[in-house]
């Protein structure tokens, strides 16, 4: 759906309100406002917020009718940090008055960069081109570009990442560095073209913006302590599991820190590295190559590793090489795409791994999420008037809290993103259950207490808890 929309007018409602009457001013048009509300909410809702409007000097206002969802993706959309920080608007209006390409581009990835956000993300969206950073897991909305310019905007990233600028039909991805305050940082490039125009995503590779040890992870000391003690043996399987997205990257870098005390030769195979580690033995594979992850794996147990980190258990060959070097002396990480303990070994069985090798062979097997934590500064109350929610132990009745975003935030609402995790420790006694075909039921039930806990200390919104609900 094609929605005519005025980059700016959103300044003449603020994000707050906006949110709490589910309403956005799309544009003006001869002296009067254009607003969006959902369906089926009667015109006279709206009047006391039509009355602050006016006594502001906007007489007249008309309303269009949009879904609620459509609604919401648009304040995510186009309420942006540029609108909402003065130093970030004045600095980027400066920049697109000047046609300051260069400027503009080291701006972006430097307010980026002093934002912790994880990706950048440009897109041809509605006429313009849209600046979005992913902060604290949510995209964040940076600042709108006329067509020419982020037209030009991309071509920079272009020549900084050795694309050929013509190159537009076909997939590109490449990486190069960039320097903040002395320190060269990794950025990784994407570039696709889409219907209308190309789209960039460029991840930040900035060690310092992520967790790099096991006690900033932020989990409870007593998960701490049943990890802490699993990384002492000396051989094994421990897998990471969850979707994209979910951290287990991160976890296991912190887990590799962890033991990588100069005593034990530790190799890697990932693709692609994201992190440099120092003391590890890092191997890149590469998916065009044919037999690349297939030849890496084998020469792996060749360089005479106490410790193996397996980027990905993905296929045959990964599972049986990790499930026979554990079982032969090794400790091995490994991540794999499952939602429980019991689905990912029937993930890896059935890629042909024998089913008691396996089970003998795990030692640990951690479930996660990321859940963000709102904001304390800014996060606003509000009293839950739905049905009872059993689950997350959730009344009518009960104070609950909301996302709203302030500068301490950078207007995202979240504070940072913790996991949240279902820590699987494989005793003997469970090993032998997993043999006779007899699982623990009711698995992650862990997540699902913690969740209900963080939902009534008010450190998570409902609508993100509501996602565990089925976990």
């Amino acid at each position: 759906m094609n929605i005519n929309f005025e980059y700016g007018v959103t300044r003449l409602l603020c994000e707050k309100v906006a949110r709490k009457n589910k309403c956005i001013p799309l544009f003006m048009n001869q002296g009067k406002l254009s607003m969006a509300i959902p369906d089926g909410i009667a015109v006279g809702n709206f009047a006391r917020l039509e009355d602050e409007l006016r006594s502001s000097g906007l007489e007249n206002i008309e309303y269009v009718t949009l879904g609620e969802n459509e609604i919401e993706r648009l304040i995510n959309t186009y309420y942006s940090i540029e609108l909402e920080s003065r130093e970030t608007g004045e600095r980027i209006r400066a920049f697109k008055k000047n046609h300051d390409i260069q400027g503009l581009y080291d701006y972006i990835i430097r307010k980026a960069d002093s934002l912790s956000a994880s990706d950048i993300h440009i897109l041809f969206q509605d006429g313009s081109f849209i600046v979005r950073l992913r902060i604290r897991g949510k995209l964040r909305t940076l600042a709108l570009l006329e067509k020419d310019i982020g037209e030009s905007l991309i071509r920079i990233i272009k020549v900084s990442s050795n694309i050929e600028i013509s190159r537009i039909r076909s997939p590109k991805d490449a990486r190069f560095r960039y320097t903040i305050s002395d320190q060269e940082i990794d950025m990784r490039v994407s570039i696709v073209n889409t219907i209308e125009n190309e789209k960039v995503s460029i991840r930040i590779l900035n060690p310092d913006n992520v967790p790099s040890s096991l006690s900033s992870l932020g989990i409870s000391v007593e998960e701490e302590a049943v990890i802490r003690k699993t990384l002492g043996l000396s051989s094994g399987f421990v897998l990471i599991c969850g979707p994209t997205g979910s951290g287990k990257s991160t976890t296991l870098r912190c887990l590799l820190n962890e033991i990588n005390d100069g005593l034990r030769h530790i190799v890697s195979i990932e693709d692609p590295i994201e992190y440099t580690m120092d003391g590890i033995t890092q191997i890149q594979t590469d998916d065009t190559l044919e037999g690349s992850f297939t030849e890496s794996l084998r020469s792996v147990v060749r360089q005479d590793p106490d410790i193996i980190y397996i980027g990905e258990i993905r296929d045959f060959e990964s599972a049986d090489t990790a499930t026979k070097a554990s079982l032969t002396g090794h400790l091995v990480f490994s991540t794999l795409h499952t939602k429980s303990s019991a689905s990912a070994i029937d993930r890896i069985v059935n890629l042909g791994i024998d089913s008691a090798a396996l089970i003998s062979s795990i030692n640990l097997i951690v479930n996660q999420r990321l859940a963000g934590v709102l904001c304390r500064k800014c996060r606003q109350e509000r009293i839950y008037e739905g049905e009872a929610i059993a689950e997350l132990r959730l009344l009518r009745g009960q104070k609950i809290w909301e996302p709203v975003g302030c500068e301490s935030c950078s207007y995202s609402g979240y504070h940072k993103n913790v996991p949240v995790m279902d820590i699987t420790v494989f005793t003997d006694n469970l090993r032998e259950a997993y043999l006779r075909g007899e699982a623990p039921k009711n698995q992650n039930q862990k997540v699902r207490d913690k969740i209900a806990l963080m939902l009534s200390d008010g450190d998570i919104e409902l609508k993100e808890a509501m996602k565990y609900l089925w976990y």
